[in-house]
């Protein structure tokens, strides 16, 4: 099917305009996971403020994840909710102006043989703010918790597909130590990382 601005449309000759055509192209790729509105909404991020997550944040965070990870991978509600009132776990989020949630991450404080340490649970950007260092503050706003916390090392995992996520922890300091063969719900390896703080 033709997308040149001049086709015809509705049975006449008019061009489209240049508003019309963007308009038209944007709904044609909805398989982006991105919609106009969601990149307007992502626009009134006017800081990277880290925000604690609290009960009524759930739909939130379950609607960011669905439009970034396989549907294993996102929480379910009752998930969710019970960590964001488990005592040993940490979320934070990035609010846009009106209070939609556009970034998350979720850390773990734990005891592992015995030395306590944190794990990287999940780290979760809105596509439209990718690319921009959102993960990277959130990285490191929760390795600052982790360290406040008496933490002394962290951990994290990724998917062995995700060369992305691998690369991110690498860059910044973790350190890959092992494989975790079938560890995701569809049965993908993962990579377990860990960093000293």
């Amino acid at each position: 099917m033709s997308t040149e601005h001049g086709r015809k449309r509705n049975g006449t000759d008019s061009p489209e305009s240049a508003e019309a055509f963007s308009r038209r192209r944007r709904r044609e790729r909805g398989s982006d996971h991105c919609s106009h509105e969601q990149r307007e909404r992502a626009s009134g991020v006017t800081s990277l403020h880290l925000d604690p997550a609290q009960p009524a944040d759930g739909a939130g965070i379950i609607l960011l994840e669905r439009g970034l990870f396989p549907p294993g991978d996102v929480f379910k509600q009752a998930q969710i909710s019970r960590l964001i009132r488990v005592s040993t776990c940490r979320i934070f989020v990035i609010r846009d102006g009106d209070g939609n949630i556009m970034a998350e991450i979720v850390g773990l404080l734990r005891r592992f043989r015995g030395a306590p340490s944190g794990r990287i649970y999940k780290i979760a950007v809105h596509r439209a703010l990718q690319g921009k260092g959102v993960a990277e503050h959130l990285l490191s706003g929760m390795e600052n918790v982790f360290r406040q916390s008496g933490m002394k090392a962290v951990c994290a995992e990724a998917r062995v597909s995700n060369t992305a996520s691998r690369r991110f922890f690498e860059k910044h300091g973790y350190r890959m130590t092992g494989d975790l063969p079938r560890y995701y719900p569809d049965g993908e390896d993962g990579c377990k990382f860990w960093k000293i703080i």
